[in-house]
């Protein structure tokens, strides 16, 4: 039980650190941490997962908190939404490019790719299949989905370094998706 609270510790600390810091990045445009947030999993999602509902679920905010978030993010041009062509009723949730540069600057914190300079390919790849065991033990274990990342998804299958294929819907997907 020792050990289990000294990694609950560190978690922690990491976690709080990262907070801080994505509230800091967030400060330079006149955002909050789970704007940041919104606009990092929309640079990452696919094109079922980019609805306000999709984000909505994904980060465990209210429908609220996401429907002051967008109006936010479209007034400072980061973001856009789009109706589905194929069904109207959906709306989809794009970045801009102004979005997309916010992304690329903010994330990941500038102290994580500090720290992991320090590591060598080796070992990023064991700590990255590490955190990934817990990842998927924390949502197993508390009936969290695991969606907005196709290559994550059981149904994705590359066919090349930039074109899948989601054998859910059987759509070839491109790296954007």
């Amino acid at each position: 039980m020792k050990k289990i609270n000294g990694i609950y510790n560190v978690l922690e600390r990491v976690c709080t650190l990262f907070r801080n810091e994505t509230r800091l990045a967030g400060l330079k445009y006149g955002l909050q941490p789970v704007h940041l947030d919104i606009l990092f999993y929309l640079s990452r999602c696919n094109k079922y997962s980019n609805t306000p509902a999709g984000v909505t679920e994904y980060i465990g905010i209210t429908k609220g908190t996401m429907s002051q978030s967008i109006t936010l993010l479209q007034s400072k041009k980061l973001l856009e939404k789009v109706q589905d062509q194929n069904d109207r009723r959906i709306i989809h949730l794009l970045l801009t490019k102004k979005g997309e540069g916010v992304t690329k600057k903010s994330t990941p914190p500038s102290s994580l790719k500090l720290a992991l300079e320090n590591y060598s390919a080796e070992q990023r790849n064991i700590l990255q299949t590490e955190l990934e065991n817990i990842l998927l033990s924390l949502q197993g274990g508390n009936n969290n989905s695991s969606f907005g990342l196709c290559n994550t998804c059981t149904f994705h299958r590359p066919i090349s370094k930039t074109h899948f294929h989601c054998e859910l819907t059987g759509e070839a997907l491109e790296t954007a998706w």
